[in-house]
């Protein structure tokens, strides 16, 4: 009871709730980070294999040597410059009203004017018009999988049902959107970094014998 009033004790109740505090906003930007990067390049999601899976190659190892280029142009690059660009041009109080695309809007209007909006506009509308024409493979490819066409499961239903998912992207609210997708990542992500384990051995056998190929190859 007298220990609990001293200074000795104050200060240790104030570095644990500061410690905490700290640690707290240590896993929530850790939490964001690992989001937003799945949500930028898909990496450990197991869905860029579909993608790669329709390239006709004799070496397996090559492309998938391609496909880890992918994650460090969207990211390192991509979402770098645009991080660049926002930081360079908007000052900290429209940060705090500001966020996503309007953050970019705000920044790219303000160094390129009417032509910085026209060019972000061109650029968001190739990146959508190629994120629904790459998902509508995945979700084929799945759907065939999983249904294999039999019953009502037809290619029709399965159009059908992917512009309505389109539709229903584009009116809901684009924080229950993102949400949606950080689940559906989640729930891909688990199983398929238990293959990734499980294979890795694999992976290496297999690297190892196309890299010593072509040493030898070029040799």
């Amino acid at each position: 009871f007298v220990q609990a009033f001293t200074g000795k004790a104050l200060l240790g109740g104030a570095t644990g709730v500061a410690f905490k505090e700290i640690l707290k906003g240590m896993i929530e930007v850790m939490k964001t980070g690992v989001r937003r990067a799945a949500f930028s390049n898909e990496a450990g999601m197991g869905s860029a294999p579909m993608a790669h899976g329709n390239a006709k190659t004799s070496e397996p190892v090559s492309e998938g040597l391609v496909a880890s280029v992918g994650p460090f142009i969207d990211t390192i690059i991509v979402c770098t410059m645009t991080a660049l660009v926002i930081l360079s041009s908007i000052d900290p109080g429209m940060v705090a009203n500001d966020s996503g695309i309007a953050l970019t809007k705000d920044a790219f209007e303000k160094n390129l004017g009417n032509f910085g909006l026209i060019a972000l506009g061109l650029a968001v509308a190739m990146f959508s018009l190629s994120t629904m024409v790459g998902m509508a493979n995945y979700n084929q490819k799945c759907w065939d999988y999983l249904f294999k066409g039999k019953f009502i499961f037809k290619r029709g239903v399965f159009i059908a049902l992917f512009c309505l998912s389109l539709f229903f992207g584009a009116i809901v609210n684009i924080t229950i959107a993102v949400n949606i997708l950080d689940i559906g990542f989640a729930l891909m992500s688990i199983p398929n970094m238990i293959a990734t384990i499980w294979l890795a051995r694999k992976v290496q056998s297999e690297s190892e014998k196309y890299f010593n190929k072509y040493k030898l190859l070029k040799s």
